[in-house]
């Protein structure tokens, strides 16, 4: 090592030198001896510690900052923080696409939708928001980190930087903007339009450079299978109710199913054969199912000819035990047949047009050798399709079954029992009856030609004939016995008149028997009804000049008026010299001498309490 010195001081025994050293020493801390220079070359003074020189490395000032130390610390806060704003917008305000927003406008509270409607016009500029966002936090980040380094070096920087970052700039902010974005979105939004004019130069070409690339942003779109899901995993948190979830559900899945998931089995369905009779028996069995539309079949189940509605039956009397195919042919109503694999909107949209409400489900059946044909297999209704949205079984008051399915008797149908037999005249037995219409016509006849109805009142005559008076002779039921069809035998007394109202008789008169035939408003044995003192054997010479019936009023004294008979007087039975036969089905009304002096008396008691 080379260098220059000087002496300062000097005696005897010391000496004060000042050493100027030109080499760079290598390392510092190194440890110099001192050596005397004589004639001989260096002398070495020794290792004590007086006479070693320790050489240190120069102390370079520290450079002077530019900013105060507070000034800087308030700096760093202020950076941190928005550092944390931005990565949190960066997570709430794209986290809520414009679909979700333009909902909340429409939808939530008072609060959320005003804060909806100051973040929707910066949000729809979609690429543009998220570069000037992504800046922003770049630029805040960079800055935080040259000011951490200035304030300390090295490792402290980079570990301060981190942290502060890391924590306060991501985790929290972005905790806290995943749940609250549309609040802090709002409140911010101000500084957020500040940025997006600082960065405008560099963020909105890059946006549109994004957009031609990326395309336009709708934001989230659900189909009908992510709906559905979403109601499913959000059912514990919703403020829903079950039942609207079920209606929900069922509307998205009517296009997913078909008919034949829903309807009625054929052999589940309640069906009438055609050749029935509306008898009681039919009707009472009919509404005790508690259908409205009902239908009919011809000889087998699958083939369904016709569709009863249960309204057709208003005018129909049971007692006129009218053929169910007459009232099928007088309506008409039309059948309507779907496809077993039509959905459910499809055949929905059809019943709303209110053409029908219950169609027959049929199928192409390719099955066997044979051609192909349609194939019932079982029928569905308007109800079934509402049920099926709704996700729950309509129950009806007068439902037999609360579900197609399960087969489960309705609780409510079972509990109120339903006894039909109230409305039938004859409490349930089988005595014959006549029509409302056919008992009038009798009625009139009554009154206007036969003499001895003449003086019995319009309201009594009418109680009489509703009693127990109509008979009817069925020739299949007395094939063994011939003398049941006889209505009167000759020379035999009887004490009852006959009206004919259905069928056809014959007469046998005299010795000779004479014989003709006879049919509806033909009457016979008015003498019987007479006073004694009028009574002949002889009641047949007259024919009605209305209907060609013999009348016994030829051989009795006629009068011009019809008369009150002497009830005191009406002992004597009316012998006929005639015999009356059925020779078909006959159908008569059959009045006896006591229901007609009963009927007298009741004429004469209204006509005295009247006067």
């Amino acid at each position: 090592m080379s260098g220059k010195y000087s002496v300062h001081t000097r005696s005897s025994y010391s000496a004060i030198v000042t050493a100027n050293i030109d080499s760079i020493v290598p390392n510092n801390g190194s440890l110099f001896y001192l050596c005397l220079r004589s004639d001989g070359g260096y002398i070495h003074q020794g290792a004590d510690k007086w006479l070693t020189i320790l050489l240190k490395p120069p102390v370079v000032p520290a450079a002077k900052s530019l900013l105060p130390l507070p000034l800087q610390i308030t700096i760093i806060a202020v950076l941190l923080l928005m550092s944390g704003l931005f990565s949190g917008l960066n997570l709430g305000l794209m986290s809520l696409d414009p679909m979700d927003l333009q909902i909340v406008m429409k939808s939530g509270t008072k609060s959320e939708r005003r804060y909806a409607s100051l973040i929707y016009p910066v949000r729809k500029k979609g690429n543009f928001l998220l570069c000037t966002l992504l800046l922003g936090n770049v630029l805040v980040n960079n800055t935080l980190t040259i000011l951490l380094g200035d304030l300390t070096s090295g490792v402290m920087a980079v570990i301060g930087s981190t942290a502060g970052i890391v924590v306060f700039g991501e985790i929290v902010p972005q905790a806290l903007c995943s749940r609250y974005g549309l609040h802090v979105g709002a409140y911010t939004i101000w500084l957020t339009k500040i940025f997006m004019v600082l960065t405008f130069i560099l963020s909105y070409p890059i946006s549109k450079i994004l957009d031609f690339i990326l395309g336009k942003e709708i934001g989230t779109i659900y189909n009908r299978v992510k709906l559905l899901e979403m109601l499913k995993l959000t059912d514990p948190y919703n403020d829903l109710a079950k039942d609207e979830v079920n209606i929900i559900q069922g509307a998205l899945e009517l296009r997913s199913k078909t008919v034949e998931d829903v309807m009625t089995p054929i052999a589940d369905c309640f069906m009438i054969d055609i050749k029935s009779t509306l008898d009681f028996q039919t009707m009472r069995e009919i509404m005790s199912t508690g259908y409205t539309r009902i239908p009919v079949f011809d000889v087998e189940r699958t083939n369904i000819t016709s569709i009863l509605f249960v309204k057709d039956l208003a005018f129909v009397d049971p007692d006129d035990c009218m053929p169910l195919r007459t009232v099928c042919k007088f309506y008409q109503h039309p059948l309507n047949f779907v496809f077993n694999d039509i959905t459910l909107d499809k055949l929905l949209d059809e019943f709303k047009t209110g053409t029908f409400h219950m169609a027959i489900v049929h199928r192409v059946n390719n099955e066997g050798p044979g051609d192909p044909y349609y194939e019932v297999i079982g029928i569905i209704t308007m109800e079934d399709v509402i049920e099926e949205i709704i996700k729950s079984e309509i129950i009806d008051e007068t439902d037999v079954y609360t579900d197609n399915k399960t087969k489960k008797l309705n609780v409510m149908r079972q509990a109120i029992p339903v006894d039909l037999s109230l409305f039938s005249e004859s409490g349930g037995d089988k005595k014959p009856r006549v029509s409302p219409q056919l008992t009038l016509a009798a009625l009139r006849f009554l009154r206007a030609e036969v003499e001895p109805f003449k003086i019995i009142s319009e309201k009594v005559l009418l109680r009489l004939l509703k009693q127990d008076v109509v008979v009817v002779l069925k020739l299949e039921e007395h094939d063994n016995n011939r003398d049941k069809l006889l209505i009167y035998q000759q020379n035999v007394a009887s004490d009852y008149f006959v009206l004919v109202l259905e069928g056809q008789v014959k007469v046998k008169v005299g010795k000779e028997n004479l014989e003709f035939d006879s049919g509806p408003f033909t009457y016979y044995g008015t003498m019987a009804l007479m006073p004694a003192a009028d009574v002949s054997t002889t009641s047949i010479g007259k024919k009605s000049h209305r209907n060609n019936s013999l009348s016994s009023s030829q051989l009795s004294p006629e009068t011009e008026t019809p008369s009150t008979p002497d009830l005191t007087r009406m002992t004597q039975h009316f012998v006929p010299d005639y015999a009356l036969i059925a020779t078909t089905d006959v159908k008569f009304i059959k009045v006896s001498r006591k229901q007609y002096l009963n009927a007298i008396r009741a004429t004469r008691m209204a006509e005295d309490s009247q006067s």
